[in-house]
């Protein structure tokens, strides 16, 4: 999916130079991955890659799209452990994180769309609550203790 963002966000708009860049014109031809991919992600898109406006559609999309992996290390680990106590400051950040990887394959949603809602009523079947910062009542008084400071 990266080198296909690449090649949707570099060089000019030109659909003949696009289509060259993906495989679909009819000079050089990049890596078949390339062109495999792209069909692949059109179709499941539901995009026809024979008409020029899907082609232009999918260049404005991937364009926009783009695959950022992480490292599976312990400073990501750790990263994450952090931003999950600040959302989930009631409950072991370890206990979600596992929630959170389990959910998936728990809840069949293995290929399908994943949406917020889902993931917070399966983290609260859990007993797992989102902290709303705006109901603690330790905030205004530290943030007033600061400003006298």
């Amino acid at each position: 999916m990266n080198e296909l963002h690449d090649c949707s966000k570099d060089g000019s708009n030109s659909l003949e130079e696009y289509k060259e860049r993906i495989g679909m014109g009819s000079q050089e031809s990049p890596p078949q991955r390339i062109t495999d991919n792209f069909c692949k992600a059109a179709k499941y898109l539901e995009l026809d890659t024979s008409k020029d406006e899907d082609i232009l559609r999918m260049q404005n999309f991937l364009s926009r799209f783009e695959v950022i992996l992480y490292p599976d290390n312990s400073n990501t680990i750790t990263q994450l452990l952090d931003k999950i106590s600040l959302i989930f400051s009631n409950n072991s950040p370890e206990a979600v994180r596992n929630y959170l990887k389990s959910f998936t394959i728990e809840e069949d949603y293995l290929g399908k769309p994943i949406y917020y809602k889902d993931i917070i009523y399966y983290l609260e079947m859990n007993s797992i609550k989102l902290s709303f910062l705006e109901k603690d009542k330790t905030i205004n008084p530290k943030i007033n203790e600061i400003n006298r400071k």
